[in-house]
């Protein structure tokens, strides 16, 4: 009997919270019948980045805290900019697939790229295995130089916050690597 008895309970105890969520909502006022019920509006996503200028990219890193140190053309025309970040780390940030002339040129990809110089090729050696993540490519670059590069493709477009992230993990890569100088 005592089987039964705490069966009955569980069964019970689920008809018990129907009756009084069906209560509760009876009490909650609603709209009247044939009135109607406006919505807030859906908010409008920020726009996604397809292709970017220079200024932009600038706008971006800028807002980030970073110094833009130098802005300039490659032999091709496509733009890049030296940046800073805040422990003195600089980088590049060079244009891809361009199109256009001048300041109205835009880029759908972005090529990142620093070096770091080690005294010996120990330690080179060393800091090659320890900032081989994947999401950039880490080679000797000349001597005891480590190239470490990161390409970002805009097509089909990137989020804003997406590409500060970007920026800010192969800075924090670009810290390690110093670290280990």
């Amino acid at each position: 009997m005592g089987a039964v008895s705490r069966l009955g309970g569980l069964l019970l105890a689920p008809s018990l919270l129907l009756l009084a969520g069906s209560a509760i909502a009876a009490q909650q006022p609603g709209p009247k019948p044939g009135s109607s019920v406006t919505l807030a509006p859906t908010p409008t996503p920020p726009p996604l980045i397809a292709s970017w200028t220079s200024a932009e990219m600038k706008a971006v890193v800028t807002g980030m805290g970073l110094t833009v140190t130098r802005e300039t053309r490659l032999d091709n025309g496509d733009p890049m900019l030296v940046v800073k970040g805040p422990s003195g780390a600089s980088f590049v940030i060079q244009g891809a697939a361009c199109t256009g002339i001048g300041p109205a040129m835009r880029c759908q990809g972005a090529d990142i790229i620093a070096l770091v110089r080690y005294e010996t090729p120990a330690k080179t050696q060393a800091a090659i295995e320890r900032i081989s993540y994947p999401v950039v490519n880490v080679a000797v670059d000349e001597g005891n130089t480590v190239s470490i590069s990161r390409y970002i493709i805009f097509d089909e477009g990137i989020h804003r916050r997406n590409l500060e992230a970007n920026l800010k993990v192969f800075l924090a890569i670009l810290d390690e690597a110093r670290s280990l100088q």
